[in-house]
């Protein structure tokens, strides 16, 4: 964003306390004004009592803020008395405009009625009203002015000297009426429209921010378990090469030798995803996109899962849509097809199940990257929550929920969709959906 970007002003209870606060000073001012500059004779208490109405009400707000009730159960419900207004609860809200612009009507018929200049006011609360409340509650506060303003007629008023030349039912004040009903409904139309698409705005970037703060931490806790596991798993890798070394020389069975080779070339891979964990944590958020064929990614994928997984994926890919360049971050979406794969191999080793898992790589306007298998599928009650960060449906063998969440992350942040569906006769089915270009995605 800009440098000189500029916050909006946060439109809680504090704020709306303190635009009262501006309202008793303007009443005040407007009194003093027509009392002492323009020698009106009004009834000065009744306006003033009107005023203190608001000055009162005003500090029991504030005192409610400061000092929650005897009820209150702690920070939580003190949190409940500062709240954004445009939490879409608005009756806080919707009490105080009302009981305004009562007030106002008061005003308005102690000095001149509908023939008074203030009547202009009533457009203050409808927009106040559009900001804050509901479209329902904002219309019905809008409708209420309009009736307020047409009270005036009807009410006994107070004359306000020459201005009341065209008293009564005029056509000059019942078109200044209408006027005001039409300028009332497109203040509520625009600006509730107008606050709506800002609130909008503002749940997403902090949906954005939320995700953001969750990769850090993740990228935290990579960091530090690359680092702590690194020591125990140098041991281990030494361990490992004195007993293969050791085996060697007593002439073992072929099989004993394969097993000790095995142990040893394991270590050095968990060594080298160590490492890569290091080097790159919370690399995926920042990775240049590059140029890399289709064929390509889907073999480095591949290699990245545990030894002979690759016997158990058939892998179809469309055409000649291996030879396509693809512009991505190449290093985070190779883990996220790898996850996604991994996660489909372990739902069929958990089933028992002995068919294989389908890659299937076509376009369709986009890349579209499907994952199936044949496995115990995924709960319903948790399909809609497995892009949670650890939340898995395989606690007991240790999984932690990160392959899922960073998938999503991955497909957010590159244009694309993940999408998760449970097939007919079980198992579930992965949507992976790119655009083949995440720097000019127009272009794929």
């Amino acid at each position: 964003m800009s440098a000189l970007a500029i916050a909006p002003p946060r439109l809680d209870l504090p704020w709306l306390i303190r635009l009262r606060w501006w309202a008793v000073a303007g009443q005040l001012l407007a009194l003093a004004v027509v009392r002492w500059a323009l020698h009106e004779s009004l009834p000065w208490l009744w306006l003033l009592a009107l005023a203190g109405l608001t000055a009162g009400t005003n500090l029991a707000l504030a005192r409610r803020r400061h000092h929650p009730t005897s009820t209150s159960t702690g920070p939580r419900e003190d949190a409940i008395h500062t709240r954004d207004l445009t939490d879409r609860s608005g009756s806080l809200a919707a009490a105080i405009l009302t009981l305004d612009a009562l007030t106002l009507t008061g005003m308005l018929a102690a000095s001149g009625g509908p023939t008074s200049p203030a009547t202009i006011f009533f457009v203050l609360h409808v927009a106040l009203g559009a900001l804050l409340l509901r479209p329902r509650a904002a219309w019905s506060l809008a409708a209420l002015t309009v009736g307020l303003y047409g009270a005036l007629f009807v009410l006994p008023v107070h004359p306000l000297g020459e201005h009341c030349a065209c008293a009564g039912w005029s056509l000059h004040l019942v078109g200044m009426w209408l006027a005001y009903a039409l300028t009332a409904g497109f203040v509520v139309h625009f600006v509730g429209g107008l606050s709506e698409a800002l609130r909008a705005g503002d749940r997403q970037r902090d949906e954005i921010a939320r995700h953001n703060a969750q990769l850090a931490t993740l990228s935290a806790f990579a960091a530090g378990a690359a680092h702590d596991l690194g020591t125990p798993l140098a041991t281990i890798g030494l361990a490992a090469k004195e007993l293969s070394r050791a085996v060697e020389r007593s002439a073992p069975p072929a099989a004993l030798r394969d097993d000790a080779a095995l142990i040893v070339h394991e270590v050095a891979r968990c060594r080298q995803i160590l490492s890569d964990i290091a080097a790159r944590s919370g690399e995926s958020s920042g990775e240049m996109p590059v140029t890399v064929r289709v064929d390509d990614l889907i073999r480095a994928a591949l290699a990245s899962l545990p030894p002979h997984a690759t016997e158990r994926i058939a892998v179809t890919v469309d055409g000649a849509l291996g030879e396509t360049p693809l512009v991505a971050p190449r290093r985070a979406l190779e883990q996220v097809i790898a996850n996604l794969l991994r996660n489909a191999l372990e739902s069929h080793d958990a089933a028992r199940c002995a068919d294989r898992v389908e890659l299937i790589v076509r376009r369709e306007g986009r890349l579209h990257l499907i994952v199936r298998d044949r496995g115990g599928g995924v709960p319903s009650t948790v399909l809609d929550r497995l892009g949670e960060p650890f939340l898995t449906t395989r606690r007991a063998e240790g999984g932690l929920g990160l392959g899922l969440y960073l998938a999503v992350n991955y497909a957010d942040r590159a244009g694309g969709t993940l999408r998760l569906e449970r097939r007919d006769g079980g198992g579930t089915e992965a949507q992976l959906q790119l655009p083949l270009d995440i720097v000019h995605p127009e272009a794929a």
